[in-house]
C-alpha cells in the first residue's frame, strides 16, 4: 500500500487526527464514543501480537484498507462487506435553490443518531459529530437528510454519513448536501473522498453524476476480542 488512501484510517490517525488516537504508535484508533475505526501500517505476525496485547475485550473495532487481510482465529469476526472507494477528481455541483442545508452542532446529536440508526449510512456514535463540518436539512423542525466529514489527512478530506429519512428519498437533498461538503473541502485545497457499499447502486450513480469516480476496491470488516489475550 503506497497511496495514503490505501490506509486511510492509519494515515488520518498518524497526521491530521493524531489527536483522536486512543491506541499506540503500533496500533492506532479512535476512542471508542467517536469511530469503531483501527488501523495498523503492517498486519505482520508482530504487530497482530501487539494488536492482540493492546485492545481493550468486547469493544468492536473497524478496519477499512485497501489490502485484504486476515482477522486473527483468537478475535471475533463480527461482519465483513466490500467497499468502493471514490474520489472527487472533476467536481460537477448540482444547485438548489430549495434545499438550504444548516450547520449541524452538538444540539442536533440526538436527531443525527435517530437519522443515522434509521437510515445505516455507517457508524455514528455520540461524539461522531467532532470530525466536523456536518451538515443537515430540516424540514419542519425535523432533520430529513445529513452528511459530514470524517477521516482528515493533507490533501484529501472524507465524506460521510449521507443519508435521508425514507420519506425524503429521490428529492434531491443527498446531492445538495454531497455537494456542499465537496464544495467546502475543495476550497480548503483538499480532495473530497467517501467510501459506499458496492451493491449500493443508486448512491454510486448519485456520487458518479457529481464527479466522483471509483478508486479502488476497500477491504472493511469489523472484529472484537472476546477475551484477554494471554
Amino acid at each position: 500500500m503506497n497511496h495514503l488512501l490505501d490506509n486511510p484510517v492509519w494515515e488520518a490517525l498518524s497526521t491530521t487526527q493524531h489527536a483522536f488516537n486512543m491506541g499506540s504508535a503500533v496500533v492506532k484508533f479512535f476512542p471508542e464514543d467517536i469511530a469503531p475505526f483501527l488501523a495498523m501500517a503492517d498486519w505482520n505476525a508482530a504487530a497482530v501480537n501487539t494488536l492482540l496485547q493492546q485492545i481493550p475485550v468486547n469493544r468492536n473495532f473497524s478496519i477499512l484498507m485497501a489490502e485484504t487481510v486476515s482477522i486473527p482465529p483468537s478475535l471475533k469476526l463480527v461482519f465483513t462487506i466490500p467497499l468502493y472507494q471514490m474520489v472527487c477528481n472533476n467536481f460537477s455541483p448540482v444547485t438548489s435553490q430549495a434545499h438550504q442545508p444548516v450547520e449541524l452542532t452538538e444540539q442536533h446529536v440526538e436527531q443525527m443518531l435517530e437519522l443515522t440508526a434509521k437510515t445505516k449510512p455507517g457508524p455514528f456514535f455520540k461524539r461522531t459529530y467532532l470530525f466536523g463540518n456536518y451538515i443537515g436539512i430540516i424540514h419542519h423542525n425535523r432533520l430529513a437528510a445529513m452528511a459530514g466529514e470524517r477521516l482528515q489527512m493533507p490533501g484529501f478530506t472524507e465524506i460521510s454519513a449521507v443519508c435521508a429519512e425514507p420519506e425524503f428519498l429521490g428529492k434531491g437533498y443527498a446531492a445538495t448536501l454531497v455537494c456542499e461538503a465537496a464544495a467546502k473541502i475543495i476550497g480548503m485545497g483538499n480532495t473530497p473522498f467517501l467510501h459506499v457499499r458496492q451493491d449500493n447502486v443508486r448512491a454510486i450513480a448519485l456520487y458518479k453524476k457529481l464527479g466522483f469516480t471509483i478508486r479502488r476496491n476497500i477491504f472493511f470488516a469489523i472484529f472484537k476480542k472476546e477475551a484477554p489475550f494471554l
